[in-house]
């Protein structure tokens, strides 16, 4: 289950999977906790039953993402912990602003105000989002193991999967989709765990396993998921309509998935294009300094409005949307620090780890050439 190649760019190759295995198990881990989450908090928050549930995973799943890689971020920095509770308290004050004046009051209304039930709605999300926050930060202090993951693997498929299908009688849509992503998740997570710990006790290091590996063990859990859920829906007496509304629903989870994430990607590219308009406008100007006409567009993107100097400035809804869109780039640019702190700690580690195994060839040679020396001394 090694890596055997040889060359520069497999050695790259090594690496860069080696980060993204490790990634894996918390990815995979953060998943299991959200899957069965976001199904209860909106089967208790009756007002949030028509927001879409896909949208509202991806949002509970980047706030724990985000804390867990903010916490491995600073301590990759070796912050101090008063630092990093400061730090972390602002940050978590912000995110709460900036969800709470999104999803609920969308910047018209003030925060936690007794307005039409509006408190209990900001209450009830200030929790569920400072308990997303703190499992983040138990995700990243806390070391997994097999006996953990599979503590909860059954706490969650015998406890809260049940509970989750009696809350589902409030919900206009099927819980079945985040069922399967919960074990889907769960026996992942198991089989990387139960692999590297194998390898680790056999050989006393960590091994990378091939990315094949890796693909096999997903494609048997999605089965085993699969004929799971086929096989509850005829015992069930479910008619064949609905199995295909099952599958239709994992369907639109993997299609909103990729929608998501390529929306997302154009939209993080927009700075760049911003800049390359602007760059291509002062060229345009310098040919218009010497005399050569060129059509000059108008700028797509105006992100002040113009007021002459004797007017105050007043920041309304766009001012609100530029904060948002910041705190967003600051949180892309939070999770990618992290992954560089980490990703240059793993090779760190790997240094010291082969210098050490070099160092112990070294003292057993040395001490084999000493004992040899002391023989011929005691046989002479």
């Amino acid at each position: 289950m090694q890596l055997t190649a040889t060359t520069p760019a497999s050695n790259k190759l090594r690496r860069g999977w080696a980060y993204a295995q490790r990634e894996l198990i918390y990815l995979t881990w953060a998943v299991m906790d959200v899957s069965l989450l976001v199904p209860l908090m909106m089967a208790v928050m009756l007002w949030a039953r028509l927001w879409p549930p896909g949208l509202v995973f991806l949002l509970a799943l980047s706030i724990m993402l985000f804390s867990f890689n903010l916490t491995r971020l600073m301590g990759a920095l070796g912050l101090p912990p008063g630092r990093q509770q400061i730090v972390t308290a602002v940050t978590l004050l912000l995110v709460i602003l900036f969800i709470l004046g999104t999803l609920v009051h969308s910047g018209s209304a003030p925060l936690f105000r007794a307005n039409g039930g509006l408190l209990i709605q900001d209450s009830i999300l200030f929790i569920v989002i400072v308990f997303l926050w703190v499992r983040g930060i138990q995700l990243a202090k806390r070391g997994y193991g097999i006996q953990r993951a599979g503590l909860r693997l059954r706490v969650g498929g015998l406890i809260l999967a049940p509970l989750l299908i009696i809350f589902s009688q409030q919900l206009w849509w099927d819980v079945t989709p985040f069922i399967m992503l919960f074990f889907l998740a769960g026996f992942t997570a198991v089989a990387l765990i139960r692999a590297e710990e194998a390898e680790q006790d056999q050989s006393g290091q960590i091994v990378v396993l091939q990315p094949r590996w890796f693909a096999v063990v997903f494609a048997a859990a999605l089965f085993v998921v699969l004929l799971a859920t086929i096989l509850a829906l005829f015992l069930s007496g479910a008619p064949a309509a609905a199995l295909a509304g099952g599958l239709g629903a994992l369907a639109l989870a993997f299609q909103l998935t990729l929608t998501v994430s390529l929306f997302s990607l154009v939209y993080l590219l927009s700075p760049l294009m911003l800049l390359t308009q602007f760059f291509f406008e002062a060229i345009a100007a310098l040919f218009r300094e010497r005399g050569l006409a060129l059509p000059n567009p108008d700028q797509l993107l105006r992100p002040f409005p113009q007021v002459r100097p004797d007017e105050p400035l007043e920041f309304g809804p766009d001012a609100a949307v530029n904060w948002q869109i910041i705190l967003i780039l600051l949180g892309v640019a939070v999770i990618l620090l992290a992954a560089l702190f980490i990703r240059r700690s793993y090779r760190q580690g790997s240094l010291a780890e082969r210098n050490g195994m070099r160092a112990d060839g070294l003292a057993a040679a040395d001490d084999a050439a000493d004992e040899g020396l002391a023989r011929r001394l005691l046989s002479k």
